[in-house]
C-alpha cells in the first residue's frame, strides 16, 4: 500500500513538522511492547489533570517516556512515548482506559495534555464517524485507489453535513435517507 504509516511519518518529518500517533491494538508488536514498557519503566515526567463538566468527572494522567528499547529505525525521528490514562464517571458509570502514543516532539506533560486532547478531537470528529457511522473499516476493496477515493468521498460528506449544521451524522443520515431533494440542496 503506498500510504503506510511509516512513509507518512517520513513525509511529516521531511516537511519539518512533528507527529503524534495513537498506537492501537491492531499495531500488535508495538502495542504489546508499549504495554510492557509502561509497566516496567519509570516516566521522565508526569501530569495529572481533573475536570468536571456536564455531569461527568474525568481524571487524566499523562506519563512521558524516552523511546528506549523501541526499534527507532522503524519509527521516523521518534522522541517521546506517552501513556495516557483516563478514568472517572459518565452518567454515573465508572470508566477507565489507557492509550499509548508515539511522537517526534519532545515537550512537557502539561503541553502534551492539550496536544492529546486535540488529537482526540480529530479522532472523534473524523476517524470515529468514518469507521463507525460509515463502516469504513468494513470495506474490503482490493484496489488501493478505490479505497482512497471512497475515503475522500466520506470526508466530503462529513464536511458537507457539518457545514449544514448536523452535529450527529447518524441523525443526518436518518433524516436525509431517500430525500434526494434535500441532499442536493446541501451542496449549494
Amino acid at each position: 500500500m503506498p500510504y503506510t504509516p511509516k512513509k507518512t511519518l517520513q513525509q511529516v518529518v521531511a516537511s519539518v513538522n512533528d507527529y503524534l500517533i495513537a498506537v492501537k491494538r491492531n499495531q500488535g508488536r508495538l502495542y504489546d511492547h508499549l504495554q510492557t514498557y509502561f509497566e516496567c519503566l519509570k516516566p521522565m515526567a508526569e501530569h495529572t489533570h481533573s475536570i468536571q463538566s456536564r455531569g461527568r468527572e474525568e481524571h487524566r494522567c499523562i506519563q512521558v517516556y524516552e523511546p528506549v528499547g523501541i526499534a527507532l529505525q522503524e519509527w521516523e525521528a521518534i522522541r517521546s512515548v506517552l501513556c495516557v490514562q483516563r478514568w472517572g464517571t459518565r452518567q454515573g458509570k465508572a470508566y477507565h482506559n489507557t492509550a499509548y502514543y508515539i511522537s517526534s516532539a519532545a515537550t512537557s506533560p502539561h503541553h502534551w495534555q492539550s496536544l492529546v486532547r486535540e488529537h482526540w478531537g480529530i479522532e472523534n470528529r473524523l476517524h470515529w464517524p468514518k469507521d463507525v457511522v460509515f463502516g469504513e473499516d468494513d470495506y474490503r476493496l482490493e484496489d488501493e485507489q478505490a479505497l482512497l477515493n471512497w475515503s475522500v468521498l466520506r470526508t466530503i460528506v462529513i464536511n458537507i453535513l457539518r457545514l449544514n449544521g448536523y452535529q450527529s451524522l447518524k441523525t443526518a443520515m436518518t433524516k436525509l435517507a431517500n430525500r434526494v431533494d434535500i441532499i442536493f440542496s446541501l451542496l449549494t
